[in-house]
């Protein structure tokens, strides 16, 4: 079956099984209903347990993908980062357990039965994934690069075009970085290497996908590679009756996945109208930065000094 053949089985798939995601709590957590149907015929929907099990797997993990990205992805790329998660999203479960029903049950077709699966995902793993496919980087703005292909390389250009397109890269020649791909038909192997500045970076696989992947995790894991990516800005929050607000307010800016990529607490100040703490905090969306601390710092009578704050 060629690549894009297995693309949209694997889309049809996804599309006829019934997995609705209900819930998201503690952060990693999600309650999956799946319906699945004994002796359902390939390609409607889950015939067994255990496929209905992993139909929830791959939901969870996709839907904290999601929630992970700081922005939305356009429908494609959604339907391609679906498609590469789809056999790997068990890696990312930690634990799942059978969950009570709660509200309204998943309308099942007659004859189906719900699974109902509470699924716990390593969103760190998730987020170091999303990384190093460039995806996590590159929902607001693209990246150009050159390509160069060896061998049989030139005979998996449907792939490499879904490839691009999920990580968003645009061939632009004379760009860096310089992607240079080989493929050895006889052996069944890839090999490629990522020129940067100077810098050479190489990998070698079974799949185009994990060389691609691999090289772009060198790419974005680099000195210096989040330059014009993640920003950095100060923030002063103040307020606060005690010192210990500081310490709770400090591990809520670490939890804001998509939002906060490093934040450090420089100075806690006591001034006459409270507690206050300063940071230095690395964002990839400043403005998203700026809309969630208007969502939570004003109802609990805080003042801050930094991205969307009102002048006084």
């Amino acid at each position: 079956m060629s690549n894009a053949s297995s693309f949209r089985l694997l889309s049809a798939c996804w599309a006829v099984a019934a997995v609705v995601v209900l819930a998201c709590a503690p952060a990693g957590a999600r309650v999956v209903e799946v319906a699945w149907t004994p002796g359902a015929a390939e390609g409607q929907g889950p015939a067994t347990r255990e496929q209905a099990r992993v139909a929830a797997f791959r939901d969870a993990a996709l839907a904290e993908a999601m929630d992970l990205l700081p922005g939305a992805l356009s429908a494609p790329r959604q339907e391609l980062l679906r498609h590469y998660l789809l056999p790997r999203a068990a890696g990312y479960v930690q634990s799942y357990s059978e969950a009570a029903p709660q509200g309204p049950a998943l309308a099942a077709p007659e004859g189906a039965t719900v699974l109902r699966l509470d699924v716990t995902v390593n969103r760190p793993a998730l987020k170091k994934a999303l990384q190093r496919m460039g995806v996590y980087y590159t929902v607001h703005a693209g990246r150009d690069y050159d390509l160069a292909l060896e061998g049989g390389a030139g005979g998996a250009l449907d792939e490499l075009a879904r490839l691009q397109e999920l990580s968003g890269f645009t061939v632009r020649r004379g760009a860096q970085p310089l992607v240079t791909l080989s493929a050895n038909l006889d052996a069944g192997t890839w090999s490629g290497r990522l020129e940067q500045d100077g810098q050479t970076w190489a990998a070698q696989g079974s799949a185009l996908a994990d060389v691609w992947f691999e090289l772009l995790g060198h790419y974005f894991s680099r000195p210096g590679a989040e330059a014009g990516v993640v920003a950095q800005v100060a923030l002063t929050v103040r307020g606060w009756s005690a010192a210990d607000g500081v310490k709770a307010f400090d591990a809520e800016l670490g939890a804001w996945d998509g939002l906060v990529e490093g934040r450090v607490l420089t100075r806690v100040l006591l001034l006459p109208e409270g507690v206050a703490g300063v940071w230095t905090v690395r964002t990839l969306s400043p403005d998203a930065l700026a809309r969630r601390l208007a969502q939570v710092l004003p109802s609990r009578g805080l003042t801050w000094e930094g991205p969307g704050a009102q002048a006084p």
